[in-house]
């Protein structure tokens, strides 16, 4: 059973072997482990052991499901729409940096009223506080993030709270 699994694994990788130590006549042991993978490939083929690819799958037939309806033709009357509608993406992207914008000005407001200290870091701007200053910060950053899924999803506040919060949780522990 092993060897047949052996070749057939060989046979749909397509893999080619070479022999361990390059004579072609290693000595092939039931209970051995760690025998040439050539010489025990060979003697698969030796032995008469062959593997038949499945054939590839039909494609399906058409169903009506498939079949597109036709519409009306619109061509002898005019429909006019309104306003193209900003994407998903796009309103996603816009109130996402406009959400950025807005924590950071606050979160560099209250940082200036509760006076806290900067400690050196090369690139990045902290600042030493306690719990409860992050804490606040972390409401502020709360705050925003709902801001922004009202203002992404039309109907946010009208979703069951249940969806509300997935929505939120997504977002929010990335």
């Amino acid at each position: 059973r092993a060897c047949s699994s052996f070749f057939k694994r060989t046979e749909v990788a397509g893999r080619k072997f070479t022999c361990r130590q390059g004579e072609r006549k290693c000595e092939i042991k039931h209970l051995d482990k760690f025998t040439c993978r050539s010489c025990r490939y060979d003697r698969c083929v030796e032995l008469g052991m062959t593997y038949v690819l499945p054939p590839k799958k039909k494609p399906r037939k058409a169903t009506l499901l498939d079949v597109e309806p036709e519409l009306p033709s619109t061509s002898s009357t005019a429909i006019t729409q309104g306003p193209a509608r900003e994407s998903l993406l796009d309103r996603m992207e816009k109130e996402y940096k406009a959400s950025c914008e807005r924590r950071l000005i606050l979160e560099k407001d209250y940082v200036a009223r509760h006076n806290l200290q900067p400690f050196g870091h090369p690139t990045e701007e902290f600042y030493n506080g306690n719990f409860t200053s992050f804490y606040d910060i972390l409401r502020i950053s709360m705050k925003d993030s709902t801001s922004l899924l009202k203002n992404v999803f039309d109907d946010f506040d009208s979703l069951p709270i249940a969806h509300r919060v997935t929505l939120f949780k997504n977002f929010y522990s990335k």
